[in-house]
């Protein structure tokens, strides 16, 4: 039934109270999604647009890569189908951009867990710019499903450097899973459920705990979850009380007096996760997790932990048996795991029948996926398969450590064997904390996304891990973090200074909750030491508020008269300028610029020969559409980039730049009959006979930097003469050849080229060619 105006209206409000209760957000997207045929069934109603206009806006808050992570595929397909809808009525902005690549993502994802490579790479089409072409298709070889990834990856390599990014991002995090062992979380699965309590949707949890002995005088076991204090009647985790004396039995069953026997203080968390579960099919999960946080207070068992590639859902009594899960749940669950990394999923033997049941019926659909189930009936079984408990593999220094103590009692040998002791001690000690070996590099050298994507940890030139940084709930792209590493105390370590992209707005420059467009600055230790709003407020027209998207620029690190200077540069669209500020090394303003197109910084040093240092960028101008390069003094840096003047937005109050010199290069002929909209300046440098040259890329051609003109600038801060590299050349002989562009000598275009340079000077755009008039008369 088609809804009237006043009902529609209703319903809409009715939605967007249900989206500000929902407990998490993928709830919120569900919601979303079931509302959509009504608001589909208005398009092409102009009195409604306002409705897709507030959708558009709702749906891109809410999507980020927690919200999608227990969605299946075909409601990830749904939400594709929705943004490209939303698309076609033009309402496209860097938040649905953003949205969209999450969602294309995670789809890629799921497609691969299952083998379904071609679907993940058609997934992966709408976040690169070139179409997808795998030669050889390595599809129907019997390779494992990460294999295929793999052999993907090294197919992309180098044709496709955008697909390969992505792809490496998935397979990196693939692989953590697959190898990595965990003595502090173990992986269990829990089921949603509807208003009616029917099962509906299956989660895959990280379940997260310590487990100590309590002191000799304690009298019961005592189990925390969330930091409260848990019941043994609770009916979701009452059953850890169960598992706790399940695995204290299998402690006692052993007999070594330093097994961990006695009672138990033990704390649970379930990581990401806002919604309420029920039953006790944690019961598994728990037991599992304690033995091996127990097994820590044991020097002799301690290499043993939970593989990241299996995932449990069962009960458990006090005798270790486990008990069955609701029969009704395990084929969602099952489900869950399927589209996952996971190998095995450990499940009570009385529920096999239906588990098999569910993945015949999946592995028919997707032939591809190998997911092993372990059914088991008793503790012990799990605790005893190798697949499921591994052993590090990194041992021997604990060994050299503990068999020679013996001999400590021969006084004969017992001062030549301290200093072998020590000698070793030392030697196990950087093995285990490797920045006390004496030349270890304690310099960051690079930055890697960690595998929540909320945050990098640091490494040194040797590819080992110095440190962590940690933004917490705020999602972190990697390709689009800016950072530099410099000595900025004159400490002789270096510091790393960074910009990080975070997919969501900056609000407020005092906001501690954003960690967009944000400066931070950290020792070389790791120590946190400022933080600073790369935003210049109030100064162009869009800037007045906050609630925007800011994308990452550039961050470099110069030398202004012996003392170091970071450059930040961020931006953002509608209209696109740049904003570009200047900090000490201590986190104090040095001033501030705005320039009304993209740029980057090239070069600090004397350019027009009197002594002191200019600082020189290179870019284009979005107003004029040209390239552009400006030359900024390294002190009280302020002002916006000309021109001053547009159609659209009010420029006549900015505060007018105090740049040395403005160039604009305009486009020629050959750019003009592209698809491109503008040229940019791409390049300068100084050139071995001290000649300044900026190179402009005239984009003819997808491929960067081929298409080129090189202009050089003397000391005047002129543009003197003008050549082009080889593929322009030979691109603007065929462009003659097929009559496009006018057959002009090249030594005349040369001229023409170096004429048409613009120089903003007294509050206007004056060419080269007419200043050269100007000085003959």
């Amino acid at each position: 039934m088609t809804l009237s105006a006043a009902q529609f209206a209703r319903e809409f409000e009715q939605l967007k109270s249900r989206l500000a209760e929902v407990r998490a957000p993928h709830y919120g997207l569900l919601q979303l999604k079931e509302f959509w045929p009504k608001l589909l069934e208005k398009d092409g109603q102009p009195s409604y647009y306002c409705y897709f206009q507030e959708f558009y806006s709702v749906l891109n808050s809410i999507v980020n890569r927690s919200a999608l992570h227990d969605l299946t595929i075909s409601d990830l397909n749904y939400l594709v189908n929705i943004y490209s809808y939303l698309n076609n009525l033009d309402l496209w902005d860097d938040l649905g951009i953003m949205g969209m690549r999450l969602v294309h993502r995670r789809l890629a994802e799921l497609y691969f867990y299952v083998g379904e490579t071609q679907n993940a790479l058609d997934a992966l089409q709408a976040l690169v710019k070139h179409d997808i072409e795998i030669s050889p298709q390595p599809y129907d070889v019997p390779l494992p499903e990460i294999e295929r990834l793999r052999s993907i990856c090294e197919i992309v390599r180098c044709k496709n450097p955008d697909l390969y990014k992505v792809l490496l991002e998935i397979l990196l995090k693939w692989e953590e899973a697959q190898v990595s062992v965990k003595h502090d979380l173990a992986y269990s699965l829990f089921v949603e459920r509807d208003c009616r309590g029917s099962s509906i949707r299956g989660h895959l949890r990280e379940l997260h705990g310590t487990v100590e002995i309590f002191s000799r005088t304690a009298k019961k076991d005592e189990v925390t979850f969330e930091s409260v204090y848990v019941r043994p009647d609770d009916p979701f985790l009452g059953v850890a009380y169960d598992a706790l004396k399940a695995v204290r039995k299998v402690f006692e069953s052993i007999k070594k007096k330093s097994n961990p026997v006695g009672f138990y203080h033990t704390h649970f968390t379930i990581a990401n996760s806002e919604e309420s579960f029920s039953g006790d099919s944690i019961g598994l999960s728990i037991a599992m997790l304690s033995y091996i946080e127990l097994l820590g207070t044991q020097v002799s068992l301690q290499d043993k932990y939970l593989s990241a590639e299996v995932a449990f859902s069962g009960g458990i009594d006090v005798d270790g048996r486990i008990t069955p899960a609701n029969d009704e749940t395990i084929g969602i669950k099952v489900d869950r795991a399927f589209f996952s990394p996971l190998k095995y999923l450990v499940i009570p033997k009385a529920n096999l029948k239906s588990a098999a049941t569910k993945l015949d019926e999946l592995g028919k659909i997707y032939l591809r996926r190998h997911l092993h189930i372990k059914p088991v009936e008793h503790l012990t079984e799990v605790l005893e398969d190798r697949n499921i408990i591994r052993s590090e593999k990194v041992c021997l220094g604990k060994y050299i450590v503990k068999k020679p103590l013996q001999y400590l009692r021969i006084p004969a040998i017992r001062l030549p064997f301290l200093l072998m002791a020590t000698v070793l001690a030392y030697l196990l000690l950087c093995q285990i904390y490797p920045r006390a070996w004496i030349f270890f590099d304690s310099n960051p050298s690079h930055l890697v996304l960690n595998s929540n994507a909320n945050g990098y940890i640091v490494m040194n030139s040797g590819n080992e891990k110095l440190w962590d940084i940690d933004f917490q709930d705020h999602s972190i792209s990697s390709d689009k973090t800016y950072y530099d590493i410099a000595n900025l105390d004159s400490d002789n370590e270096l510091e790393l200074a960074l910009i990080p992209f975070s997919e969501e707005l900056h609000r407020d420059t005092m906001d501690l909750d954003t960690v967009a467009a944000n400066l931070y600055v950290f020792d070389d230790n790791g120590d946190f030491l400022l933080r600073r709003c790369a935003i210049i407020p109030n100064q162009y027209p869009g800037d007045t508020t906050y609630d925007q998207l800011y994308r990452p620029g550039d961050i470099r690190v110069i030398e202004v008269d012996g003392q170091p200077m970071i450059v930040t540069m961020v931006s953002r669209s509608g209209p696109y300028r740049a904003h570009i500020r200047f900090w000490s090394h201590s986190g104090d303003s040095l001033g501030w610029y705005i320039n009304q197109g993209s740029c980057r910084l090239h070069y600090c040093g004397d350019i027009n020969g009197d002594g002191a240092s200019e600082i020189v960028f290179a870019g284009n101008n979005n107003r004029d559409s040209c390239g552009a390069l400006f030359i900024l003094p390294v002190r009280n840096i302020e002002g916006v980039s000309p021109p001053y003047e547009d159609l659209y937005y009010d420029l006549t109050r900015v505060k007018r730049g105090n740049q040395l010199a403005y160039m604009g290069f305009p486009p020629t002929d050959l750019n003009r009959i592209s698809t491109s909209a503008y040229n940019a300046a791409e390049h300068f440098y100084k050139d071995s006979e001290g000649t300044f040259q900026v190179i402009t890329d005239e984009r003819f051609t997808d491929k960067p930097m081929a298409c080129g003109i090189i202009y050089y600038l003397n000391s005047s801060l002129r543009i003197f003469k003008a050549s082009a590299d080889d593929y322009f050349k030979r691109m603007r002989r065929q462009a003659i050849d097929s009559s496009l562009i006018n057959n002009i000598p090249d030594q005349e275009y040369y001229v023409k080229l170096v004429d048409s340079v613009l120089y903003w000077k007294g509050g206007r755009w004056i060419s080269e060619g007419q200043l050269r008039e100007i000085e003959k008369k």
